[in-house]
């Protein structure tokens, strides 16, 4: 498996890991990207970016090598950081390109993209302004799901093309109606004793929308949060209702994942005694790595609903979903990341070994493999 297969597969993977501006932008336009034109052409549809040329690329979450912090050692994913990945050539995104990080400060990354697709390097070019707020909103992301995209440029009132926000109206509504079903707990719960029923349906639609601040500081003081850090602990605590909403739908490819990694994830063909032991090598670690995290998440999964059940069901105590929320954003992105990781594995793998019989994989290409995921999970 070649180099540029791998950058292949996760470009095409439809993973959450991927925001594929590139790919929307050619359908958008219906075939090939022009370059160095203004944004938004006349008779053309609105893109994503203000500078046109910007939408030639993919944005990629991947994992900081953290082999030499620590973080390996707790068989978790790594930290993400987030890449802006322009191909070489727009027809053919997976034969390479060259990629901008996100974690530079605002002058260098305009020094960048005005290097690579001609972004004007004023932060007071309106177009400019407008592209940063973009990154930033992909930036602070722990994956790049639809929904979670979506809700964020809503949240950040950001409008854009709404085929780059592109769900399933069916699957908003299901999701919107399991988010909604926790925080209505939490209205009906704060205005137990209270005969005016409006005011339930009115503190839950604040809560789903994030828009009114003053409703969401009260019911924080209400509950003890930090002064001042509300309407973000509270959107945090969205994004893991969401996360626990995507990963009850991912177990049953998880499991199927994880039965091929330890029961069919052996080569085609025969294979020498090196590779062989190379390969067992990489397949105990890949085992290991998913173990780890998903035992992580499902530790995490059972605190969080024990606090919130001790709250909101059986009325007991408030402590342990208070703790909870003051910690919502740390939870948010290292839930969401451990989700996404291995949500970004399963998509590579489904794609790279459904074209084999059996998802029987040549040695040269299962070590490759074992690699990408490995990488995947910073290891």
């Amino acid at each position: 498996m070649n180099p540029n297969r791998e950058l292949a597969y996760v470009l095409s993977s439809g993973s959450a890991r991927v925001f594929a501006c590139h790919k929307i932008t050619m359908d958008i336009l219906g075939g090939e990207v022009p370059a160095g034109a203004a944004a938004a052409p006349p008779g053309e549809a609105e893109l994503f970016f203000q500078s046109k040329d910007l939408n030639q690329c993919y944005v990629i979450k991947e994992a900081r090598d953290s082999r030499d912090d620590g973080i390996a050692a707790s068989g978790l994913p790594s930290p993400l950081i987030t890449r802006v990945y322009f191909p070489f050539d727009a027809n053919r995104p997976g034969a390479g390109g060259q990629s901008v990080s996100l974690a530079i400060d605002a002058t260098q990354l305009l020094r960048e993209l005005k290097e690579h697709v001609g972004v004007a390097d004023s932060l007071k070019n309106e177009a400019t302004q407008n592209d940063l707020k973009l990154l930033n909103a992909l930036k602070s992301l722990p994956s790049l799901d639809p929904f979670l995209l979506k809700d964020k440029l809503i949240r950040d009132d950001i409008k854009v093309n709404e085929r780059y926000l592109y769900i399933d109206d069916d699957e908003w509504e299901k999701i919107k109606s399991y988010v909604n079903s926790k925080f209505t707990e939490l209205a009906n719960f704060v205005y137990e004793k209270e005969a005016d029923k409006s005011k339930p349906a009115k503190l839950m639609e604040a809560l789903w929308d994030m828009k009114d601040k003053k409703a969401l500081e009260n019911l924080g003081q209400a509950l003890g949060l930090p002064p001042g850090q509300s309407d973000e602990l509270f959107y945090s605590w969205k994004g893991v209702i969401y996360y626990e909403h995507s990963f009850e739908l991912l177990k049953a490819n998880v499991t199927q994942f994880s039965d091929w990694i330890v029961n069919g994830s052996q080569p085609a063909g025969p294979i020498g005694k090196q590779d062989r032991e190379a390969c067992d090598k990489m397949r105990n670690q890949l085992k290991a790595c998913l173990r780890q995290s998903l035992s992580f998440t499902l530790g995490f999964m059972k605190k969080y609903n024990q606090a919130y059940d001790n709250l909101f069901k059986l009325k007991k105590t408030a402590e342990g979903f208070v703790e909870f929320l003051k910690n919502a954003p740390n939870h948010f992105n290292v839930v969401g990341t451990n989700i996404s990781t291995v949500n970004h594995c399963m998509s590579i793998w489904d794609r790279s070994t459904g074209i084999y019989r059996g998802r029987r994989v040549p040695t040269e290409d299962l070590l490759n493999l074992f690699g990408m995921f490995l990488q995947i999970f910073g290891r």
